[in-house]
């Protein structure tokens, strides 16, 4: 068998490819399942979310490796992900060949590194060795750093341009020494802009709502403004260079609201269309209805995009979003998000009518991997449960449970599925039952199943309702988080070390449970 799937690995690496294609290859050895591998591709050279994009360029791993070919016309950011991998982004043009050889270091696999060659393989392992101001922490951290430095918004923006000059000047080396494509240098040079843009951008409009100051930035407030419209000129997110840039929504609606706010001028008349939104999007993008300051070029991209990520998340009732959803078609009739979105929203419309009288009890269940199946628990009182111990209590009653946190927009939750398989068995060997309590928006329905069963989460479900996450939201701040329970259902540890851990989580179980 392994032969004829060799052979066939082979095979596939020796078609025909065309033109207008980027062929990705990938080897992990310790992969043994038929584990499913995401692309996250561009619109017409618009980089999007996971949210947007369709599965026709998704593959497998098969026995250990995966080819993947996606039809692209203009060139953009891809990103290619797993459950057992982790996260890679990617500037692709049309034609070019990647490789990638994962591999699994440290204790327990506990680190993962991916081995990047191929078209502009130096440049691409710059962005997920994330050297350019593309590091979340650090990235603000060196640009707060400036912002902090001086009163004069005029030496802060210099400053600025010099920390960016670190980044464009090893591109334009890489591009001279042939090392990377000219066409790769100026999306990443552009890319880098935008990063700046964001951070620096951001930082100063938490500022001026900040009466305390925390950041410690000590420019005055008619200097800030100065200093936004200074980056807004330099790195303006509507000119065309950085149409390809992965942060190009997140920086328009940005613009947006400091035009709303007063911080910029008025460059042209609001479009009215998207103010009836604001509160039913709020849990999606903030002011939702000021991007009606953009161009109707990047209305389009900005709310489709918004609203594809509404119809995953559902925070809203579906007839909001139905009518949301209609008035973006009628705006933009002939656009590929206006396809999306109609096909999107009459799935859901369907999905609605029949779990309509049980989507609240259809919350809690049991997953089964080896047959795909959830069973649901469809017992009503489930929906009244106000805090997570009540729901421990009554099904889990005399058992210890392991529970964990997630939710489908955690990335970091997500990254520490793959770690479970070898949690699950501890647990089992230990009669201890497991239990993912997702954090997501109560009306996630279909797209929570969705999660468990791509990411084939064995053990008890639960899609907390709003009074459990409230009441949650007095234990802790922020997820991934893991807690644990006796038998009783009394919490014993309330912060459990994650499943990347592996024996340190394992013996603090044990300890806990007074099972040593």
């Amino acid at each position: 068998m392994k032969k004829i799937v060799a052979l066939a690995f082979v095979l596939l690496m020796n078609i025909p490819i065309y033109t207008q294609a980027v062929l990705i290859t990938g080897e992990a050895s310790y992969i043994h399942t038929d584990e499913k591998v995401t692309v996250t591709k561009p619109i017409a050279g618009f980089a999007t979310t996971s949210f947007t994009t369709d599965t026709t360029s998704d593959s497998h791993f098969l026995n250990g490796r995966y080819l993947i070919k996606i039809p692209i016309s203009k060139p953009g950011f891809i990103s290619v992900r797993s459950k057992s991998t982790t996260t890679l982004l990617f500037f692709v043009s049309p034609g070019d060949r990647l490789q990638i050889n994962y591999e699994q270091t440290g204790d327990g696999g506990k680190n993962l590194i991916a081995k990047i060659s191929g078209s502009n393989a130096t440049g691409q392992r710059l962005i997920n060795d994330r050297k350019l101001l593309n590091n979340s922490m650090e990235s603000q951290s060196e640009l707060l750093q400036i912002l902090q430095s001086s009163t004069s918004e005029k030496i802060v923006f210099n400053r600025l341009l010099e920390s960016l000059k670190n980044y464009t000047n090893l591109l334009n080396q890489l591009r001279t020494q042939k090392a990377i494509s000219p066409i790769f240098a100026k999306a990443l040079q552009a890319e880098t802009e935008q990063r700046l843009l964001f951070w620096s951008a951001n930082l100063l409009m938490t500022k001026l709502s900040d009466t305390t100051n925390t950041l410690n930035i000590k420019i005055k407030e008619t200097e800030i403004k100065k200093l936004i419209g200074r980056l807004y000129t330099s790195f303006d997110p509507l000119n065309g260079r950085y149409d390809h840039s992965t942060l190009l929504a997140n920086n328009i609606r940005s613009k947006c609201i400091s035009i709303d706010k007063g911080y910029l001028p008025v460059s042209q008349k609001l479009n009215e269309v998207w103010q009836p939104y604001d509160e039913d999007m709020k849990d999606i993008v903030s002011s939702f209805s000021t991007i009606g300051f953009a161009p109707k070029k990047y209305q389009n991209t900005v709310a489709g995009d918004a609203i594809l990520m509404a119809i995953h998340f559902s925070p809203m009732s579906k007839e909001a979003l139905v009518k949301l959803g209609a008035t973006f078609i009628q705006t933009f009739p002939t656009s590929f998000y206006s396809t999306r979105i109609k096909d999107r929203l009459n799935l859901t419309n369907a999905n609605l009518k029949r779990n309509s009288n049980s989507i609240s009890a259809r919350s809690f269940g049991t997953f089964d991997a080896t047959t795909g199946i959830l069973t649901y628990n469809d017992n009503p009182e489930i929906q009244k449960i106000k805090i997570l111990d009540s729901l421990i209590k009554k099904e889990f009653a005399g058992q210890p449970v392991f529970v964990d946190f997630w939710a489908s927009w955690c990335g970091p939750c997500v990254a520490q599925f793959r770690f479970e398989p070898n949690l699950h068995r501890f647990l089992d060997q230990q009669g201890i039952k497991m239990l993912y309590v997702s954090m997501d928006n109560p009306g996630f329905i279909t797209g929570w199943k969705k999660y468990i069963q791509n990411y084939k989460l064995s053990g008890s479900h639960y899609l907390a309702n709003k009074d459990v996450q409230d009441d949650l939201g007095k234990i802790f701040q922020g997820i991934p988080r893991y807690m644990l329970y006796d038998k009783n259902g009394l919490l014993v540890e309330k912060d459990a070390l994650k499943p990347e851990d592996g024996k340190k989580l394992y013996m603090q179980i044990l300890d806990k449970l007074a099972l040593n």
